[in-house]
């Protein structure tokens, strides 16, 4: 006996989805894998990035090197470890089922512009030899500044504005955090 049409649609329809619900799984794992991947991959270089910080530091004690770059070349690489672990916090709060928000990345961007003005603040030449007030280095200084207050505002306005998704969220954090 030849089953009726409409017992073959709605078989279809439950074959389609229970496919559909497999594919779902076999994405969200796929994602979770790449996830752990890159997390795991700018862990890596959050640590190689203090390595060479630590090592830095070793040849000024050493004598090896002049103590101002250094000095320079390490809160520059410290900043970029600072970047990089903030990166790895947001791939990790991604991985425990909340959505990308924008305040990881507004505080990256906030540490990344210091570690643009250090590099900035060493190129600006000696007093002797400015003769205009404004330079281009100077300029990009003050760019940099009202860049910093801009991002600083959109920091406190996405703090100002949470919503319960991200409390819940950082309340589950928390609760990881106690013992």
């Amino acid at each position: 006996m030849a089953p009726r049409p409409d017992q073959a649609r709605r078989t279809a329809r439950d074959l389609l989805r229970a496919l559909r619900e497999e594919a779902r799984v076999w994405l969200y794992a796929g994602e979770d894998l790449i996830l752990i991947a890159v997390a795991a991959i700018l862990l890596a270089a959050g640590l190689l990035v203090v390595g060479q910080s630590i090592g830095g530091l070793i040849h000024v004690f050493e004598g090896d090197r002049n103590v101002a770059e250094t000095v320079v070349g390490f809160a520059e690489t410290a900043l970029l470890a600072l970047i990089l672990a903030e990166l790895v916090r947001s791939l990790l709060v991604t991985l425990e089922g909340a959505g990308l928000t924008p305040e990881p990345f507004l505080v990256i961007a906030i540490v990344a512009i210091p570690r643009e003005i250090l590099i900035t603040v060493v190129q600006i030449p000696t007093a002797t030899q400015v003769r205009e007030l404004m330079t281009p280095v100077v300029a990009e200084l003050l760019g940099l500044t009202v860049i910093t207050l801009l991002l600083v505002a959109g920091l406190a306005v996405v703090r100002r504005t949470r919503t319960p998704h991200t409390e819940a969220l950082e309340a589950r954090e928390e609760a990881r955090k106690e013992p």
